[in-house]
């Protein structure tokens, strides 16, 4: 039988039709880290251990189109233009095995827009009326609230996977206090479909603005490792739009890939904000789980990296936290990779464990970029052993596979720990075609770290 939340039943934990209904309020096991890494501590010197390479956006985007034009039209490149991206290529992927994450400047102009959206944005977001906000509610939120009425969605949500999302967290389960945060998340596929409605045609045309130039990056750094791994042209290039066949990589053709406004706050109650939590709220150390991602400087500082190697004096130790945008310019985006390019690379390129810090009564807008395969591009092909028969076949495991994968390990590590029961009392759960997977490519964080 396949995996569901309803699946995993304890003793210490009644039968419910929401696995969470049972829970005490910060059980027993509340304070117990989630992963080795929580407890490290967090960098407090001037200059920190991790020191990324810093490259020009326009001018990486600028080789990228120059590369790919030159393939659309069957012209070779010049011998010193072949020296140039090769040269760029190897930079970029030495940057990435030095730190985990690249820098890209973008320029003045662009930054300015930046952060015109993101103070654009906010009043809507942080509104108090949330049925206002839920008029543009997404259709995969409004299925997840009302599961009773598939047909139907909010007004001009339907079959609309852009749009708003309230996220809360209880977290009932761990050391954290409840947590909401309201998100507005434009997937490539739906920006310029006519029949969304937007709080107003400007954001819309800002927001479209801001994706494509990050869009062009992301396919310039996914060709620059390409190269520098010498791939196949499309081994990665063609994982992230629908219809690999395509004559152009587009963001309007990858139905994955999304642009998210993120407003992190404390619980509203009326017209009044409510502290809720004393203390920084960290979330749980990870890694994401596409292609790459990339971070515009946000309205408050909150990306934690990990650093190995050091303790937060700069001495031989374990490791630390270094709060990456507390060194960073107002025109910088951090970049880093995920696990699906990880296992796309053979483990060539390695993912940026890190996590987000939320301080009490401080608004923050975030504005994160994922470039994401699509659901049926093929990221791994596995042997598996053929029930009945002394022998294995291969078994090509898609983006939307290996991702129900990373989140069900997730989802499942977390509920477990809340129960006290350890993992391996219930590994059943995990399909026996993923396990490997996870296990080789470190997606629980002490293994290759």
């Amino acid at each position: 039988m396949g995996a569901t939340l309803s699946n995993i039943s304890t003793s210490s934990k009644n039968s419910s039709e929401n696995p969470w209904d049972n829970l005490p309020d910060k059980n027993t096991n509340w304070a117990v880290p989630e992963t080795i890494f929580d407890s490290l501590p967090e960098w407090k010197e001037d200059n920190p251990p991790i020191n990324p390479l810093r490259i020009d956006m326009n001018k990486l985007i600028s080789i990228s189109k120059q590369v790919l034009d030159s393939e659309r039209t069957g012209e070779t490149l010049s011998e010193n233009a072949q020296t140039e991206l090769k040269a760029e290529a190897a930079l970029l992927l030495s940057g990435l095995h030095d730190h985990r994450t690249i820098i890209l400047s973008m320029s003045p102009e662009q930054a300015s827009k930046h952060k015109a959206l993101l103070s654009a944005w906010h009043p809507f977001l942080s509104q108090n009326d949330l049925q206002k906000k839920m008029e543009f509610e997404a259709s995969r939120s409004y299925r997840l609230h009302h599961p009773e009425r598939p047909s139907k969605t909010a007004p001009g949500a339907e079959d609309f996977s852009s749009g708003y999302y309230q996220v809360h967290f209880d977290n009932r389960n761990n050391f954290r206090d409840e947590e909401w945060r309201n998100i507005w998340i434009t997937y490539g596929s739906d920006l310029y479909r006519s029949e969304r409605d937007w709080p107003s045609e400007s954001l819309h045309q800002a927001t479209a603005e801001m994706s494509l130039l990050l869009w062009d990056a992301s396919v310039a750094f996914l060709l620059l490792i390409e190269i520098a791994l010498s791939l196949p042209r499309g081994h990665l290039l063609n994982c992230i739009v629908d219809d690999p066949s395509s004559s152009s990589i587009d963001f309007n053709k990858s139905s994955e890939s999304n642009f998210a406004i993120i407003h992190y706050y404390d619980n509203v109650e009326g017209k009044k904000v409510k502290k809720i939590y004393d203390g920084p709220q960290r979330c749980m150390a990870h890694r994401d789980s596409g292609f790459i991602t990339l971070l515009p400087r946000a309205t408050e500082p909150g990306i934690q990296a990990l650093c190995t190697g050091f303790d937060s004096a700069g001495s031989a130790g374990p490791g630390c936290w270094v709060d990456m945008e507390k060194y960073t310019q107002d025109n910088e985006v951090i970049v880093f990779t995920g696990r699906m390019l990880e296992i796309k690379t053979e483990g060539r390129v390695r993912p940026l464990i890190h996590r987000v810090v939320r301080y009490p009564g401080l608004e923050r807008l975030s504005s994160p970029f994922e470039a994401k395969p699509s659901s049926k591009a093929i990221i791994i092909e596995i042997e598996k052993e053929v029930e009945g028969e002394n022998r294995k076949q291969k078994e090509a495991i898609d983006a939307d596979t290996l991702e129900k994968a990373m989140s069900w390990d997730r989802l499942q590590r977390l509920v477990l720990r809340a129960d006290g029961v350890h993992p391996a009392e219930h590994s059943s759960h995990l399909n026996g075609s993923y396990a490997p997977l996870l296990i080789l490519y470190g997606d629980t964080l002490v293994v290759n770290e």
